[in-house]
């Protein structure tokens, strides 16, 4: 059985998986995000498995908007039962099988198999393209504390502008980058931050992602032994916190330097919180 969450009824639901977080903090937030704008960005559709919030077990989001010309729709899964998982996934209309590529982000590690018997019930091979650790915000006072390191008198700090778009583009470090749209509605509709040099131009940044979590951050090469990145990421953090949410990161093993920033900022790593950027395709 398969329900959809109708529009008056998204902010219980999000309010209801406070309870499992750390461990559903993408969809958590996704669906947070979603609400707080009005379901314009990202734009979502939310499946469940019970109609009873209190009950429910599994919750896939099918993100129609985040980025459709390179992936079409993604989508994003958590679930405290795998065998309700899969009667969901299962569930006509849940998924869009008429795709040749399906994209999931962020997938708790212990759904992949769950996720690679129902697509080749559909005739699809898999493939895990990353996989992460979940870092979650320990310390606020080093947050604090790195926030008021200071930056060259004529630089300042402000937000990201549209016309920084393809800036964002360009600095992508993660494969091939998304289109530009996925980078306008970001800077539009979420919260960024970056150092602006005397010039006026943005020399190093961080961005919250529409899942909540820190990501396409970039600190110019010139900067990069500056501790920018660690400023500007404490700085847009430090935000959040003053208006009350919490702060995460996604990391794969392999990028240690990030690795550094952000432990050294107060996060720390959730050993048994592993996610994947999971794949369909024929």
């Amino acid at each position: 059985m398969a329900f959809l969450v109708g529009p008056d009824e998204v902010s219980l639901l999000w309010k209801s998986l406070g309870k499992w977080t750390p461990a559903c903090l993408p969809v958590y937030y996704l669906i947070k995000n979603s609400f707080k704008r009005e379901n314009q960005w990202p734009s979502i559709k939310i499946y469940i498995d019970s109609s009873d919030f209190e009950t429910l077990t599994s919750i896939v989001c099918c993100c129609e908007n985040l980025d459709p010309t390179t992936f079409g729709k993604c989508y994003y899964i958590y679930s405290k039962d795998n065998d309700q998982l899969k009667t969901l996934l299962l569930h006509p209309g849940v998924i869009d099988w008429t795709k040749s590529n399906i994209s999931f982000s962020l997938v708790p590690i212990s759904a992949v198999p769950i996720l690679v018997e129902v697509g080749r019930k559909h005739g699809f091979q898999s493939s895990i393209e990353e996989m992460y650790h979940t870092y979650t915000l320990a310390n606020i006072d080093t947050i604090y504390k790195v926030s008021t390191y200071e930056v060259p008198s004529n630089f300042s700090f402000g937000p990201l502008r549209s016309e920084h778009s393809s800036m964002l583009q360009t600095t992508w470090q993660y494969g091939a980058p998304p289109s530009m749209e996925r980078f306008q509605k970001a800077i539009e509709y979420m919260p960024t931050l970056a150092i602006y040099n005397d010039k006026g131009n943005p020399v190093s940044w961080a961005v919250i992602k529409e899942s909540g979590d820190v990501g396409m951050s970039y600190t110019a090469v010139e900067y990069q032994l500056e501790g920018f990145t660690s400023i500007v990421t404490a700085n847009l953090v430090k935000l959040l916190l003053e208006q009350g949410e919490t702060s995460y990161v996604v990391i794969g093993d392999s990028d240690t330097s990030s690795i550094l920033v952000h432990t050294k900022l107060g996060f720390r790593r959730h050993d048994d919180l592993v996610t994947a950027w999971f794949t369909f395709y024929k």
